[in-house]
């Protein structure tokens, strides 16, 4: 929120002063930034994020196109691919590397240099994609599994610093479950945490912080980051297992939809409500007695499929859940009547727009018919 304030305040100097510089232009970068510090997506961050994709091509934002050029991605950018594409490629020099390379990339105007920046950004982050899956092999997950606490805690010195806050992201979204992530940082541990919207991770933070647990820290309700001794780490695990008591884990569901009403007017109508973000998710709805037809592993991690209603209506879906639970052990061989919680998606490919819809989670029917 900083950054926003900052920005703002800048703007206002720049017309006060009466400065020739366009630098509304800049706003997506805010946006970004917004996006990538995991910063509700609501009230001002939201009509930001309106303004900016309404009509993208007014902003700077010919750093996102080299990024998809050099990518091969042809498509019009959305905002999920500001926190699953650009902004992983723009951090991973901060996060392996020299941060001082974005600066030059950002106030250069020599195009040739970069050129250059970006296609080394982009090698950086795949090393960086490589690190994180080397750590995350290190990682017992079946010992989590069974582990029956409500936040997740990890401590390895063996973790690359910059690259704490995306694995505790991964296992965020893996078990559903708040994650910090600690390794070693001089004198101290460094930590990084990630949290569902079901609990406040950086207001708990703050109150570890004013109970002397953690030495510095600060976030806000789905992301934090401090230090910590570490002989403070039980007492930590502690205090926020007893603030996180008595908290649902169920998924709510917006409303029961059917399959056979879903088409293109539904979901245009449905994009009036977007950009979605924190605090403006993109709403989870139930549809009932659907069977799973041809699914498909993609990149070993992700199912594709189709699903039928009786009435003989398919339409495509994803699923991004692990491979390991039963929601995609289900998907696979269940062949009976299932209830699926989704979200609806527009897909782009072959420059088609086409409704997708993304399988959350499901319940299967007691009878198969």
């Amino acid at each position: 929120m900083l950054k926003l304030f900052n920005f703002f305040f800048l703007d206002l100097i720049i017309k006060n002063k009466k400065i020739n510089l366009d630098f509304e232009k800049y706003l997506s970068l805010v946006l970004l930034s917004t996006v990538s510090d995991v910063m509700p997506m609501r009230k001002l961050n939201r009509l930001i994020a309106k303004r900016v994709f309404k009509n993208l091509d007014k902003y700077e934002n010919d750093l996102f196109k080299k990024i998809f050029k050099s990518k091969k991605i042809n498509r019009p950018i959305n905002i999920e691919d500001f926190g699953f594409i650009i902004a992983p490629v723009i951090n991973s020099a901060g996060r392996i590397d020299d941060p001082n390379k974005i600066i030059e990339l950002l106030t250069s105007k020599n195009e040739s240099r970069k050129e250059k920046i970006v296609q080394l950004i982009i090698k950086l982050n795949e090393k960086r994609k490589v690190l994180e899956e080397q750590s995350l092999k290190k990682i017992n997950f079946s010992k989590i599994y069974k582990d029956k606490s409500p936040i997740i805690i990890i401590n390895d010195n063996t973790i690359n610093e910059g690259i704490i806050g995306i694995i505790a992201a991964r296992l965020m979204n893996h078990f559903d479950k708040p994650c910090i992530v600690l390794t070693k940082s001089k004198n101290f541990l460094k930590a990084s945490a990630r949290s569902t919207s079901k609990f406040n991770i950086g207001f708990y933070i703050k109150k570890a912080l004013d109970m002397n647990i953690i030495l510095n820290g600060g976030g806000h309700n789905l992301a934090a980051g401090f230090s910590i001794k570490e002989n403070k780490i039980s007492k930590l695990k502690k205090f926020l297992t007893e603030q996180f008591s008595g908290i649902s884990f169920n998924n709510k569901y917006l409303s029961k939809i059917s399959l056979n009403t879903l088409n293109k007017k539904m979901l245009d109508n449905f994009k009036s409500i977007e950009p979605f973000g924190p605090s403006n998710n993109n709403p989870f709805f139930l549809i009932e007695n659907i069977r799973i037809i041809k699914p498909t592993l993609i990149k070993n991690k992700y199912i594709s499929c189709i699903i039928k209603s009786k009435q003989g209506k398919s339409i495509s879906a994803i699923s991004f859940n692990p491979l390991e639970t039963d929601i995609s052990k289900n998907l696979f061989y269940n062949k009976g009547s299932l209830n699926l919680i989704v979200q609806l998606k527009e897909n782009f490919w072959n420059n088609k727009k086409n409704l997708q819809l993304v399988i959350i989670d499901l319940i299967v029917n007691p009878i198969s018919t």
